[in-house]
C-alpha cells in the first residue's frame, strides 16, 4: 500500500470540499486519507505586491513541520496562488517530495460537482507530483498541466495509461514512500 495523505487545510475551508478531495485522493492512489487540524492562513507567504500567496513558501513551510512518518502531506488553501515567473498556480509540489499545496481560488464554481471535480483534480495531480511524476502531453490525464480552468475541466481525474503504470511502478518499489 502506498503512503497515507494527511490533508492540511490552510485557513477555513469548506469540509464538504474536503471530504471529496479526500476520497479522491484515495480511489487514484489507494492510499489511506486523514484531514489534520487545520492550521491558520498561512500570512507568513502572502505577498503585499501582487496579492496572493507564495505557494513555493507554503511548500516549504508544510515541508519544515512535516512529520516523519512517510505520509504525503497536500495543503489546501482558498487564497490565490503564485509562484516564480506566473501569474497564478493551481497548486505546487516537491516533486519525488512529500509535500504539495493546491488553491481553490481559482476552482470555485457555482455548480458544487464541478467544484469538487476540478479541486479533486487538483489535488491528484499535486500529490502525482510528490510521487515523481511529470507533466504529461496528454490532456485528458490528470498529470497534464492546467495553463487555465479551461485545461482542468477537460482533464479527467484519471491517469493516462503510461503515467498509470509509472505510478504504479513507484508505489509497488517505495521508491517515493
Amino acid at each position: 500500500m502506498p503512503a497515507s495523505i494527511r490533508i492540511i487545510p490552510l485557513g477555513d475551508i469548506d469540509s464538504d470540499v474536503l471530504d471529496e478531495v479526500g476520497a479522491a485522493l484515495t480511489r487514484a492512489f489507494g492510499a489511506a486519507v486523514t484531514i489534520g487540524e487545520s492550521q491558520p492562513t498561512p500570512k507568513y507567504a502572502f505577498s503585499p505586491y501582487v496579492h496572493q500567496f507564495s505557494a513555493p513558501i507554503i511548500v516549504h513551510k508544510l515541508a519544515t513541520t512535516h512529520d516523519a512518518s512517510g505520509a504525503k502531506t497536500l495543503g489546501v488553501i482558498a487564497f490565490d496562488l503564485f509562484a516564480p515567473q506566473t501569474n497564478y498556480v493551481f497548486g505546487e509540489a516537491q516533486v519525488g517530495g512529500e509535500v504539495a499545496v493546491i488553491s481553490l481560488y481559482r476552482l470555485l464554481e457555482l455548480d458544487r460537482h464541478v467544484y469538487f471535480e476540478r479541486a479533486a483534480k487538483e489535488a491528484i495531480h499535486e500529490i502525482g507530483h510528490t510521487f515523481g511524476l511529470g507533466h504529461c502531453d496528454d490532456d485528458v490525464c490528470v498529470m497534464h498541466f492546467s495553463h487555465t480552468i479551461e485545461d482542468t475541466d477537460i482533464k479527467t481525474s484519471e491517469f493516462c495509461t503510461t503515467c498509470r503504470v509509472i505510478l504504479d511502478r513507484v508505489i509497488a518499489l517505495g521508491e517515493a514512500t
